[in-house]
């Protein structure tokens, strides 16, 4: 199975899933049968691509490079900008990532076990944002006054597949590994008998917490079309 997963291979399967999801979009927007049913000029797949390749750019800027890497000869008049990219994107709920993960790993199955155990690392680190009036997200200075903003992200990363199998975003200030090691569950389980056990007791906390912060995530991002 190694000599198939070619990067050309991978690359190519991981645009026939953002397709699949592009035709059936109900299971990730907000308003299923209304969101990504209207032709715009920013389509879901282009959406998604221009998301996945994001740098540190402005928004503006990197609709520019997106665009003119895509698509050379379009018109700068014709490509979408920063505000409809944020209007856009504000129509995917907080599953989108996580479905599009587990999409395309359903695309390769996790076979590969040591004594009959998948192996899994688990890291977590903090992501510093813009300061924000939320107590969750304030960490406080040890030796004075005032303090600073943080998400903290978990990643679970398959060391004999040797690839992300899921992640957690959390309020710095009400982060727990341990809960969400032991949320995250066993990998010979199915995606959607996962997110199933994951929407219960601890890991539903971190679940919901992903709804509930996500309008401070899109008005942090929404700064950078600012700039």
């Amino acid at each position: 199975m190694d000599v198939l997963l070619t990067p050309s291979r991978i690359r190519r399967l991981f645009l026939r899933t953002i397709d699949a999801m592009e035709k059936h979009p109900d299971d990730f927007v907000l308003h299923p049968g209304r969101d990504f049913t209207r032709h715009r000029r920013l389509p879901l797949k282009d959406l998604i691509l221009l998301m996945m390749s994001m740098e540190t750019s402005s928004i503006g800027g990197e609709i520019h490079r997106f665009f003119s890497l895509r698509y050379p000869k379009q018109p700068l008049a014709s490509r979408p900008s920063p505000s409809a990219f944020i209007h856009q994107r504000a129509k995917l709920n907080d599953h989108f990532f996580l479905t599009l993960l587990n999409r395309f790993n359903e695309r390769f199955p996790l076979s590969k076990t040591k004594f009959g155990l998948h192996l899994l690392a688990c890291d977590g680190t903090d992501l510093n944002i813009p300061a924000d009036e939320d107590p969750d997200t304030f960490i406080s200075y040890n030796s004075k006054d005032g303090g600073y903003h943080q998400f903290h992200t978990v990643a679970f990363f398959d060391l004999l597949e040797k690839r992300y199998t899921d992640a957690v975003v959390q309020p710095r200030a009400l982060m727990n590994e341990n809960d969400d090691v032991s949320g995250v569950g066993l990998t010979h389980s199915s995606n959607e008998t996962r997110e199933n056990e994951r929407s219960k007791g601890v890991s539903g906390r971190s679940l919901s917490m992903r709804k509930h912060y996500r309008h401070k995530r899109s008005q942090i991002m929404d700064l950078e079309a600012l700039k």
